[in-house]
């Protein structure tokens, strides 16, 4: 299962718009509820905020456990200056998915797709000595897969 958005090419916001639109209609969901129904099992979990962080802090080491994703973050993230700054964002991103109107779910992730538009890179031989010098490139569906695990699981 691939994260819910077209290849890099159609990524502009009209799409990521439509995409959203389909999700949500062919799950009988209204406008004014995002991805996920009042009683969805990840809206109940959700909500309790030490569950949600010790989840979202393990999400984001099952994330960067991939070489790729790893690399990624060490390039382009503020994660080692500010990891609050860094966890803030990923839950406010997850609590427009969860919670979120549609509206507030297609800005989020508008949010999202901006963000990572650039982050292109080589993998080092200090990340990952097997696929040193190996390129890397936002939204492949192998990383995609790998990060969306994480955040489901």
């Amino acid at each position: 299962m691939a994260i819910p958005l077209p290849p890099p090419p159609n990524l502009t916001d009209n799409a990521i718009d439509a995409r959203v639109d389909l999700i949500c209609t062919n799950a009988g969901l209204s406008p004014n509820l995002g991805l996920f129904g009042f009683g969805a099992p990840i809206r109940r979990v959700a909500r309790y905020t030490p569950l949600l962080a010790l989840g979202g802090f393990h999400a984001l080491v099952q994330q960067i456990s991939n070489p790729v994703v790893a690399q990624g973050v060490v390039d382009h993230s503020n994660f080692t200056a500010d990891p609050e700054g860094r966890l803030k964002k990923t839950g406010d991103f997850l609590n427009a998915v969860i919670y979120g109107t549609r509206a507030q779910v297609k800005e989020a992730i508008k949010r999202y797709v901006s963000g990572h538009k650039y982050v292109y890179g080589t993998i080092k031989a200090d990340t990952c000595p097997d696929r040193a010098t190996e390129p890397y490139e936002p939204y492949k569906d192998d990383e995609r897969l790998w990060v969306l695990t994480c955040v489901l699981d």
